[in-house]
């Protein structure tokens, strides 16, 4: 697996040849995870907004154009489908955690979405 995510593969190709290589996934209630970073608010945009066109321009190689335009114009009902998902999977005790960040986490998942639509619409960033 670490030598897929060190090639470029992302976590939705991950996943997938891993199920398909008769691999369960399961949800851990106890697990935590820490983002142990510290960023201020324009530079974890930014870093989410290249994260989120290098998706979608690794992606978008294997999609004809009129799939990836289709794409690209879905985008913006990202951020409320996404933080929806969120929504669901915050364990109920941390929920006025979660509450109190959505602000923030919308800001976030809508710079993965603008970098999403630019990823679809003309691939990776220069170098």
């Amino acid at each position: 697996v670490a030598a897929w995510a060190q090639k470029g593969d992302w976590e939705n190709v991950i996943h997938d040849r891993l199920f398909r290589g008769g691999h369960a996934f399961r949800l851990v209630p106890e697990a935590r995870v820490c983002q142990n970073l510290h960023y201020s608010l324009g530079a974890f945009a930014r870093d989410r907004y290249a994260h989120g066109r290098d998706f979608a321009a690794t992606r978008a190689r294997a999609l004809p154009r009129w799939r990836r335009l289709l794409l690209a114009a879905a985008t913006p009902l990202l951020p409320p489908v996404l933080a929806r998902r969120i929504a669901r999977a915050v364990d109920p005790a941390e929920r006025p955690h979660f509450l109190r960040a959505l602000p923030a986490t919308l800001a976030f998942l809508s710079a993965w979405s603008a970098g999403e639509a630019v990823g679809y619409l003309f691939g990776h960033a220069a170098s």
